[in-house]
Formats: C-alpha cells, sequence, structure tokens
C-alpha cells in the first residue's frame, strides 16, 4: 500500500475513531448514568405486553424496583411470551412503539435452538457495536481501507415463522445491516450462506475466495472456520482448481437444479491463468494452503478468547506468519458484550 493511500486512509478514519475513544471515555466515566438510561429505553420497548404486565413491569419504574419485581427466570419461562410473537402477537413481549423483526438462532449446543428476538433498537444497537469496532480497526489498521473482505457468516433467514419473521444467524443479521460502501467490498455473496450442506458451502467459498491473489481481511465467528477451510482447501485441491478452470461447480459434489440456477453466476466465468497459478502451487509442495494462494500480508478477524491460544500456531501456519489477529469481542445469539478497540487481545 502507498505511502500517500495509507496516509489518506487513516485520514479518513481519524475522526470516526477518536469520536468512539471519546464515547467510551464518556461512558466510563458515567456508568451508572448510561446504565440506567438502557434501562429505561429497555423498559420503554416492553410497556404494554402481556409480559410487562404479568411481572408488574412499567417504563417509569426503577432500576431497584426492577430488581425486587423480577425472578431470574430461565428461558423456559419466557419462551411462552415468545411463542406469542412467533404466532404473530407481538404483544406477548413488546409494546405498541416496538417491534420483533428477527429471531437469532441459537446453536443447540445444550437443548433444542433457542429464539432470541431481536428489536429495531436491537438491530441498530448492533450496528453501533460494528461501528465502534471497524472504525479502531480502519485507523490501526489504514491498508484495509477499500480492501475486499472475506465476510464468513451464516445465513440469516433460515426459515420464517408464522407470522413471516425471518429466524437465523446472528452473525448473518449483523452482516447485512452493514453500510453499502463495506458490503460492497464483500466477497462471499449471500446466496453462498443459504447452502445447508456444510461442506457444500465450504466448497463455494473456497471457490469464490481462490479466485483471488491478495487477500487481506478474512473475518469469521470462530477460528475453527479457518482451520477447515485450509484443511478442506487442500484436500479438494485438485477439483477447486478443475472447476475454476473450467467454469463450474466441480463434480465433487451433487448439485440439484435449484443450487446450479442460484450458483450458476458465481462459477460460470472461466479463469484459466487462476487455475493455472494455484496447479503450480500444489505440484511445488504436493499441498495447496492460504499461505500459498494469498502470501500477502492478512488481517483475520475472529473470536480469539478462551481456548484460542491452540488455533494461533496452526493457523499462523497455515495462513502464513504474516497475519495479525482481531478479536471481535464476546457475542453469541444473545447478544455482544465486549468491543475491543486494540489487535492482539481479547479485552474490550
Amino acid at each position: 500500500m502507498g505511502l500517500i493511500r495509507r496516509s489518506l486512509a487513516k485520514s479518513i478514519s481519524f475522526l470516526p475513531y477518536n469520536y468512539v475513544k471519546w464515547k467510551f471515555r464518556r461512558l466510563s466515566g458515567h456508568v451508572d448514568k448510561f446504565e440506567h438510561r438502557v434501562f429505561s429505553k429497555c423498559m420503554q420497548i416492553i410497556a404494554g405486553s402481556r409480559f410487562a404486565s404479568d411481572f408488574s413491569l412499567n417504563s417509569g419504574m426503577s432500576l431497584n424496583d426492577f430488581r425486587r419485581n423480577m425472578p431470574i427466570l430461565k428461558y423456559q419461562d419466557i419462551a411462552p411470551y415468545i411463542d406469542l410473537v412467533k404466532n404473530g402477537e407481538q404483544s406477548g413481549l413488546v409494546g405498541p412503539t416496538s417491534d420483533v423483526l428477527f429471531f437469532a438462532m441459537t446453536s443447540g449446543t445444550t437443548n433444542k435452538p433457542k429464539y432470541i428476538p431481536v428489536t429495531r433498537a436491537g438491530i441498530h444497537a448492533l450496528r453501533d457495536t460494528w461501528f465502534d469496532w471497524g472504525c479502531a480497526l480502519y485507523y490501526q489498521q489504514p491498508q484495509l481501507v477499500g480492501a475486499l473482505i472475506a465476510n464468513i457468516v451464516s445465513d440469516r433467514e433460515q426459515f420464517l415463522t408464522h407470522a413471516r419473521t425471518p429466524c437465523g444467524d446472528l452473525s448473518g443479521l449483523i452482516s447485512s445491516c452493514q453500510p453499502w460502501y463495506v458490503k460492497k467490498k464483500y466477497l462471499i455473496p449471500e446466496v453462498v450462506n443459504k447452502i445447508s450442506d456444510q461442506q457444500k458451502k465450504y466448497f463455494m467459498i473456497l471457490r469464490v475466495l481462490m479466485m483471488q491473489r491478495r487477500l487481506e481481511f478474512i473475518s469469521t465467528a470462530t477460528p475453527a472456520t479457518l482451520m477447515a477451510l485450509a484443511r478442506w482447501g487442500d484436500l479438494w485441491k485438485e477439483d477447486l482448481i478443475r472447476s475454476i478452470h473450467d467454469g463450474s461447480l466441480g463434480k465433487l459434489f451433487f448439485w440439484d437444479k435449484q443450487e446450479q440456477r442460484l450458483l450458476s453466476s458465481l462459477v460460470s466465468e472461466k479463469n484459466i491463468k487462476r487455475a493455472k497459478e494455484l496447479e503450480l502451487l500444489a505440484e511445488a509442495t504436493n499441498t495447496l494452503l492460504p499461505n500459498q494462494y494469498w502470501p500477502n500480508s492478512k488481517v483475520i478477524a475472529a473470536w480469539s478468547g478462551g481456548e484460542f491460544s491452540h488455533y494461533r500456531a496452526p493457523i499462523s501456519k497455515m495462513y502464513g506468519p504474516n497475519i495479525s489477529f482481531r478479536d471481535i469481542g464476546l457475542a453469541a445469539s444473545e447478544g455482544i458484550f465486549t468491543v475491543p478497540l486494540e489487535g492482539e487481545t481479547d479485552q474490550g
């Protein structure tokens, strides 16, 4: 990246980044004030709902009153109210001035997947949170301004409730809420997220991304996805190279007519030159890993807390030593709880 372009990128991101720093300093200096403000907004959202009525909650109550009135509940205690919203009765959970626009689905590791209601205010909060995260990232990594993004997410609309409310993955929803100037840099079309078969989805992600000679920014929820992509890419290298050469979906998987129709525009263009480059790389070492087909410096954004230390060495080996890690924060279907503003740390 040229010095002029880097300086320009730094200048563009200077004001947003410093606004974010100022906002966080202000928040940290007045925690009680902002806690009560957020609580008041939450009470306004549920005011007038059956849920609020059953627990004697109202928009004018204090936080201490709420703590006295509201017992600690399990998901099963709230499920009946969520079921009302799923069937079209928004008043079961939110008041007349709000609405549930989306249900984030949990992974179901402990039981059946849970439905986490997301309101319009929740979507705005998610968008603002990722704006803050992005401002810090692009200021500290100005080479990423204008760079293409490999944003690996899951389907935000896996199915609809009886009331036609979308249900799906929160990462897909967050991705779709980004500003147009961010989304236009996404390499992976949303149609790829619709592929239900995990191996087919990985194949198409690799098929799209391996067309790039440089990839500077990769974003995904878990580092395990990065490991899987690298391993599948090596295992399927011959089929991937052949599909790039032929402009096809390849012969590794059976693609039904609907899948062919949806994906044909992504693969119809042949790229014999790129296929030859990949073939030579694979022949040289008998492997085909990201550090070979993307030898440039890269920023990898993923969750880096908890057991991430076990992933760091193998990811560095597969993707190259010239990578830097950016934690996406402590996030789950229930919400986002930390916003890291620095690289190489999971603190936020």
